[in-house]
């Protein structure tokens, strides 16, 4: 989820749901709902973080 998404925005919602029914914590990336787009460098370092 995005880190300066709202807590009250669909996509940020349904993530949280996500995460608690697979009984872990949201990940958590740079920017927005679009942070792959405003910010590519640090949604992919996060994105390899998380994967590696």
């Amino acid at each position: 989820m995005g880190r300066t998404t709202p807590h009250q925005v669909f996509d940020r919602r349904c993530a949280a749901l996500l995460a608690d029914r697979l009984g872990t914590a949201p990940a958590e990336f740079p920017g927005g709902h679009n942070g792959n787009l405003t910010h590519p460098r640090a949604f992919a370092a996060r994105l390899t973080a998380l994967l590696g």
